[in-house]
């Protein structure tokens, strides 16, 4: 396990010299005259790339009411990082001045409109004269004054450099390409903010043939600048290509490459190997507190636990990417996330504890990738935390006990469960919300196989808190949404239940897509359908919906404005029993059906729809 360092570097302040403002006279009754001395800094002394010095035009401009003043606009001459502005403006008028300094040679900024300073993106990787600086400073005249200015640059640099470049015949011929998602195209020079959107590719240049200070021992690879924003984001993915003139060598991908500001970005590990460990940490090195995100990629138990117990301490979280196979079973029994991971399933990550890796206040997990995370029982217990899940595939073993993930109010009310798409094959729950948190489901396939003739039963998706169903596919022999308590939206998605075969024969263990109410729960409720796919397999007569109020047990209230239900009936949606309905019938034009809501029940008619999942679905494991 290898560990890159992502370095940013926060501009220095060089004061520039400065008179006294009593040298000055002030002007009687008419213009007062003003300066700036503006100075270039970022405290690297000797020749080196990004070192300020290429930056050898100052642009000014002023406004006024948000509006340029024209008259006023100059443009002077940067020599040794330094450049000073004289003008005349009306005392007691508040006026924004803008000062902007690049290399005159770049054509790459678009300064016409110096409240919208415009970047075009063409170009090569490895252009030193993009480096350029900014400030925006605003106050009232109320007499004459000399005042030092300190640019910034208004970019974050993203450097590449090899730790395995030694033994690399004719390194310092080869090329790099450097791809960036998402980036900024406008720099507003008034408020500082950055706006547009686009996905950047620096095209095939010679390496740096300099070293980056600080880091002598790493080969320079690449560096690009781009906009960025004043608070550090994580947003961008960036890609290297190194070409050996020939053909390219290898291409390093880093997903949610954090960026900021007048902060460098350094990219340093194995560029020359396939397959190349690394690590990431952003340090800017001047007079800043250091922020860390980690990247590591693991192949063994011990470099999971270490990579784990290293981000947990940091200051920042990171990244793990599983690219082996990882077994925690050997570890501790519960394995605590404490800090923002991200979780890349390349390869397979299995345990045969129950419940082992918890989420508590602080951690912020978010899963993504094509392997495996299997388990005997319980992916994820979010104790207080979060978890997101982009991708990847999810097992469950356990029948009787365990949920895919699990939520309660352990350390606190917040935990939070956001599935965006992955495959869940469940042997119980697939997702427990027991407590008040929230769980929302967008997309994804969440399957659990339980049912009362073997194991215990369980309902795929079971909850107590609030729950968001926006989307996605929620399948179970024995149902697939359970409601206990707390309040439940769904806004769409299919929801389905199927029996269970043994030789052919239907052996009657699916119940209903929805069951409402808890014998135990008192809770106060309630559940809205707004629309979705809810379908039972008709081997039994069983609504879609049932209200658990018909057996005299604790039932909410529930409202449906819309949605197919392919087998309705059977008088569980009393009004007495807290069911709202709809006055109108629904017409639904795309399956020919017609949804009649009546005060006593609710029926619907039409055929199933072709993309509803048949009466047993069985998706394979992609």
């Amino acid at each position: 396990m290898k560990k890159f360092l992502f370095f940013g570097t926060m501009v220095a302040m060089l004061l520039g010299a400065a008179s006294c403002s009593s040298d000055i006279e002030p002007a009687m009754g008419g213009d007062t005259p003003v300066s700036f001395s503006v100075s270039l800094g970022d405290n690297i002394d000797s020749r080196t790339i990004s070192d300020g010095t290429g930056a050898n035009t100052l642009k000014f401009a002023v406004f006024e009411n948000g509006t340029e003043i024209t008259a006023l606009a100059q443009e002077v001459p940067v020599a040794n990082k330094q450049a000073t502005v004289a003008t005349k403006l009306v005392k007691g008028h508040t006026y924004t001045f803008v000062f902007w300094a690049q290399n005159s040679a770049c054509t790459a900024y678009n300064t016409a409109d110096m409240k919208a300073i415009k970047v075009d993106y063409a170009a090569n990787c490895n252009d030193e004269t993009r480096d350029a600086f900014y400030k925006m400073d605003s106050f009232t005249v109320t007499e004459a004054f000399e005042k030092t200015e300190v640019l910034t640059r208004p970019f974050a640099q993203i450097n590449f450099l090899a730790s395995d470049a030694a033994g690399v015949v004719g390194v310092d011929a080869y090329q790099s390409k450097v791809t960036v998602t998402g980036v900024p195209t406008t720099l507003n020079t008034l408020d500082g903010t950055v706006a547009g959107s686009t996905d950047v590719t620096f095209d095939y240049a010679t390496i740096p043939n300099e070293t980056l200070a600080g880091y002598e021992s790493y080969k320079y690879v690449a560096m690009n600048y781009i906009l960025a924003a004043t608070d550090k984001e994580v947003k961008n993915d960036v890609a290297l290509t190194v070409n050996d003139g020939t053909q390219d060598v290898n291409t390093v991908t880093v997903a949610n490459c954090p960026v900021q500001r007048n902060y460098r970005t350094n990219i340093i590990g194995d560029l020359f190997t396939v397959n190349g460990k690394f690590n990431i940490v952003i340090d800017p090195i001047y007079n800043t507190p250091d922020y860390n995100i980690n990247i590591f990629s693991v192949t063994s138990t011990e470099e999971f636990m270490a990579a784990l117990n290293y981000i947990n301490s940091s200051s920042e979280g990171g990244v793990i990417k599983v690219d082996g196979n990882v077994d925690l079973s050997n570890e501790a029994d519960k394995i605590y996330i404490s800090n923002k991971l991200h979780l890349i399933l390349n390869g397979r990550l299995t345990t045969q504890k129950g419940n082992q890796v918890c989420v508590i206040p602080g951690g912020d997990v978010t899963v993504e990738g094509e392997g495996t995370y299997e388990t005997n029982r319980g992916l994820f217990q979010v104790l207080g935390g979060k978890v997101t899940v982009e991708s990847g595939n999810f097992k469950t073993q356990n029948n009787t006990r365990g949920s895919g993930i699990y939520s309660d109010d352990t350390y606190g009310t917040n935990s939070e469960i956001t599935i965006n798409g992955g495959y869940f094959d469940c042997a119980f729950y697939g997702v427990w919300n027991n407590g008040s948190g929230k769980v929302v489901i967008n997309d994804g396939v969440i399957k659990s196989s339980a049912m009362m003739s073997v194991g215990t039963w369980a309902y795929t998706v079971r909850s107590s808190g609030t729950l968001i169903i926006n989307g996605g596919w929620i399948d179970g022999i024995h149902g697939a949404l359970a409601v206990d308590a707390g309040n439940a939206i769904i806004n769409n998605g299919y929801l389905t239940t199927h029996d269970y075969y043994e030789n052919g024969v239907a052996k009657g263990q699916n119940h209903y897509a929805v069951f409402v109410g808890n014998a135990e729960s008192t809770d106060a409720g309630s559940v809205t359908i707004h629309g979705g796919y809810f379908y039972v397999e008709p081997t039994r007569s069983l609504p879609c919906i049932y209200n658990a109020g018909a057996d005299g047990l604790s039932a909410l209230p529930v409202t449906v404005y819309s949605g197919y239900f392919n087998n309705l009936g059977l008088n569980n949606f009393l009004a007495d029993q807290g069911v709202t309905a709809l006055s109108e019938p629904i017409q639904d034009s795309e399956h020919n059906a017609t949804y009649s809501y009546g005060k006593q029940s609710i029926s619907g008619t039409g055929e199933n729809p072709g993309n509803t999942p048949g009466p047993d679905p069985d998706i394979p494991m992609p």
